[in-house]
């Protein structure tokens, strides 16, 4: 089939005719259309394109894991010394390898005191990847580890933010912890950052590996989340003979390193090596995935209404097709001419599509910011023009084949002759049910999907947390050089001087300090012990570990089970005692009943015990299962958080608290303040994005479905007019017309929602059997049905309306 020019001419000059058909077209398919297209870039991103650096596949990320009794106990986590010495020592795999650590410290050297995204690096990271740079250079080998040269390289980002660009920011300096660093090199704005530490993560700042703050350096029994070995494969089918050699060699050494250290008899150590786009994409491409699943759905009922739209304008042009045939025009020549018509169409929708689609991507840089891996990529590339190409010509030819299966050539031929009687196209009845079966069946497919994805996603953001976050801040410091200069006791004299400061204010209730709370600005996993019920013992059970004084208990407002908790009298005698949650509690003793118990801290070499002074109800972290948890009577110096409760409509700024703290050492600064309810909202703010996104859709299907069985439903009610204006002569009443023509569409939508159900549950069930789990509710079930219902019911009141409204002779005389 070969279209020229003539067709295109002659479809342009019939569409001028019928603008409104040709917006509702264009502007329907264009939105369904372009939201498909931008889920298709999305999930190219995600799962196809390649990182923006030389061999991607041959990047290579080095996580630790720690075993016990071949189970894993931690993932993503290593000790230190252990990448130190895998780093150093020759092998046959890396052709280059490099260290990085992050972490988030305060620039000294401005007046903001800015807090700052810290890499610290090895020369090899950046290099690696072909980092490109606005000025400047790289850090050389001079300044690799243990060189201690105070270097450093900003991110376009930082240099445009804090400098406003200056030209001359190679001549100045940052400072962190007292020591001042050179500004050596400026990152290139295109530069694209492997997101290998946390989906939200943007470094500020670069430093050589030296200058990480990870504490613990030489103990292998100690686990870092924040460092990692990464490097280049000489080739990438290198992987598994390279994580077998180097796990290998990790157990050896943390065996030895751990001999007869009390509850590690049990533990090993392994090294897993992940390819950078592993670790950069996780589980988002099946996020992505069912973005498109909906995006392809919201297209079908799209294009079913569009069905019924081309059906209704084929039959408006029955009498042109009719001169045509007369003129001797064959199947084929009829088929060009509707062909041509649909497509211009369909380019014209989809021009409209690429445009709404540049508009979801740009909104999905903003609203998944930190939720899905790579968005600051997304662009419009040749694969997603390319396949929205694709599906408007394949658009085009399903509509054109469904409204050439509709014309009657034989009907069209002899139509002239009988003045116009009869007709060469008319929609069936069996076609019309079949457009409200499938726009029914798919409605309910997504309605039940989506309402059931909302429930969770609202009970997730409605769920109490289990402890207080009214009026409350975390207030996180950095110590400075304080770290280094200053003794423990001396630390934790200056933070009690900075509670009484605080206590003082006439806006502050209570002052308390510890570790990071369960939800915070921390991106990362929070510290975790090993426990034992006896010392020496080779069982362990690991916990999440918080060190809190009395104060910062208090605010949270943990609900005791039982016991008390602790008091910071204690602290000052050195008694050890602890809180524990009930998972931990039961995980101790079956019954729970761990109240006064003791407890050993594995790997310690402290064989004192622990006593438990109380147990406190579980917490309730949205979309997460609670973990064992455990409170210690300790005053953490090294990276404290104040939990600061003050009096109602009370606020606090960072500026506010530094004034206030250098009174006691200008050294300790707050590096991050937030309250704990924006605390939660970051914590949140995945569910918040699916929450929108799931309504969003369900409201769109709702809408594409009420149009199309609207369109479906007028139509054959106005081929019945005068049936219906016989009926009401003989005395039928309005409420028992519709009525009627509500039982005649009821077939179809049941149909189309028994279809949508066992599609649904036949889904569920597969969740049921992956690792996938989504708690259901009878809503989700029963509310699509009734939206489903009650949208029957609407559109067909709106479709018979203008003839039951009017007297019975108006429809017996066409109008």
């Amino acid at each position: 089939m070969v279209l020229n020019i003539h067709n295109f001419k002659a479809a342009f000059y019939s569409l001028l005719k019928v603008k409104g058909y040709v917006i509702t077209i264009v502007l329907t398919l264009g939105i369904t259309l372009g939201a498909l297209v931008a889920m298709f870039n999305l999930n190219y991103q995600l799962l196809a394109a390649p990182l923006p650096y030389p061999n991607p596949n041959e990047l290579i990320m080095v996580q630790g894991q720690r075993w016990e009794n071949n189970e894993i106990r931690s993932t993503k986590r290593a000790p230190y010394p252990a990448l130190i010495e895998a780093y150093q020592q020759k092998d046959n795999f890396f052709s280059d390898k490099a260290l990085v650590a992050y972490g988030i410290d305060v620039e000294r050297s401005l007046p903001e005191n800015p807090s700052i995204n810290i890499g610290a690096i090895t020369p090899e990271f950046l290099a690696t990847i072909h980092a490109p740079l606005a000025l400047g250079r790289h850090f050389n080998a001079d300044e690799g580890l243990n060189a201690m040269v105070p270097v450093a390289i900003l991110s376009f980002h930082t240099w445009e933010k804090l400098y406003q660009r200056k030209p001359d920011i190679l001549d100045e300096t940052v400072n962190f912890k007292g020591v001042t660093f050179k500004i050596v090199g400026v990152l290139a704005r295109d530069f694209v950052e492997p997101v290998l530490f946390a989906s939200s993560w943007q470094t500020d700042v670069w430093l050589p590996f030296d200058f990480n703050d990870i504490d613990s350096r030489t103990e292998w029994r100690y686990l870092s989340s924040q460092a990692h070995l990464v490097g280049r494969l000489k080739t990438n089918n290198l992987i598994p003979e390279a994580e077998h050699y180097f796990s290998s060699w990790v157990a050896t050494r943390f065996k030895e390193e751990t001999k007869g250290l009390a509850g590690f008899d049990n533990l090993s150590a392994r090294f897993k090596f992940f390819s950078y786009k592993e670790v950069i994409t996780g589980d988002a491409g099946q996020q992505g995935l069912l973005m498109l699943a909906g995006a392809i759905t919201l297209l079908l009922i799209a294009a079913a209404n569009i069905t019924n739209l081309i059906l209704a304008r084929a039959a408006n042009q029955q009498r042109a097709m009719a001169i045509q045939v007369a003129l001797g025009a064959q199947k084929l020549h009829v088929f060009r001419s509707v062909f041509a018509e649909i497509l211009l169409l369909m380019i014209g929708a989809t021009a409209f599509a690429v445009v709404i689609a540049v508009s979801i991507l740009e909104i999905l840089k903003i609203l998944a910011q930190g939720q899905l891996p790579r968005v600051n990529e997304l662009h419009l590339n040749f694969p997603t023009i390319l396949f929205a190409a694709i599906c408007a010509f394949i658009l085009a030819a399903v509509f054109s084949l469904i409204v050439s299966r509709q014309i009657n050539y034989r009907a069209l031929n002899s139509m002239l002759q009988t003045s116009g009687k009869g007709g060469g196209i008319q929609i069936s009845q069996r076609i019309r049910n079949l457009l409200i079966l499938s726009q029914v069946a798919l409605t309910g497919i997504l309605l039940i999907a989506n309402l059931q994805i909302l429930q969770e996603s609202r009970h997730q953001l409605t769920q109490p947390l289990g402890f207080n976050t009214a009026d409350t801040f975390q207030a996180s410091l950095n110590m400075g050089t304080l770290l280094a200069a200053a003794t423990e006791e001396e630390r934790v004299s200056y933070l009690h001087n900075i509670m009484d400061e605080l206590r003082a204010n006439p806006k502050v209730l209570a002052v308390g300090i510890g570790s990071l709370s369960p939800v915070s600005y921390w991106t990362g996993t929070l510290s975790t012990a090993n426990i034992q019920t006896e010392y020496g013992s080779t069982a362990v059970i690991p916990a999440t570990l918080t060190w809190a004084d009395e104060s910062y208990l208090g605010i949270l407002d943990i609900p005791l089970v039982a016991g008390n908790y602790y008091k910071d009298a204690d602290m000052r005698a050195g008694n050890k005692v602890v809180v524990v949650n009930q998972t931990l509690a039961h995980r101790l003793q079956a019954d729970g009943q761990v109240l006064g118990k003791q407890i050993f801290w594995a790997g310690s070499k402290d064989a004192s015990p622990s006593q438990i002074v109380g147990i406190v109800k579980d917490i309730q972290l949205p979309g997460r299962a609670e973990l064992s948890r455990i409170f210690s009577a300790v005053i953490p110096t090294e990276y404290p958080q104040l939990l600061i409760k003050v009096k109602p409509g009370q606020q606090l700024t960072n500026i506010e608290l530094n004034t206030l703290m250098a009174k006691v050492n200008p050294q300790v600064k707050v590096f991050r303040l937030l309250t704990t309810e924006q605390a939660r909202d970051l914590f949140t703010a995945n569910q918040k994005t699916t929450a929108g996104l799931t309504a969003t859709l369900a409201v769109l299907a709702l809408g594409l479905a009420a149009i199309g069985i609207y369109g479906v439903l007028s139509y054959s009610v106005q081929l019945r007019r005068f049936e219906l204006g016989i009926r009401m002569a003989i005395g039928a009443r309005p409420a028992k017309i519709f009525i009627h023509i509500l039982k005649d569409n009821v077939t179809p939508v049941m149909l189309g929602l028994l279809v949508a159900m066992l599609i649904a549950f036949g889904f569920w069930i597969w969740l049921e059997q992956s690792s996938y789990s989504l708690r259901t509710n009878m809503w989700g079930w029963c509310l699509p049905v009734l939206l489903i219902a009650l949208l029957t019911a609407v559109t067909s009141l709106l479709s018979v309306w203008q003839i039951i409204r009017k007297p019975a002779s108006f429809a017996l005389r066409g109008e």
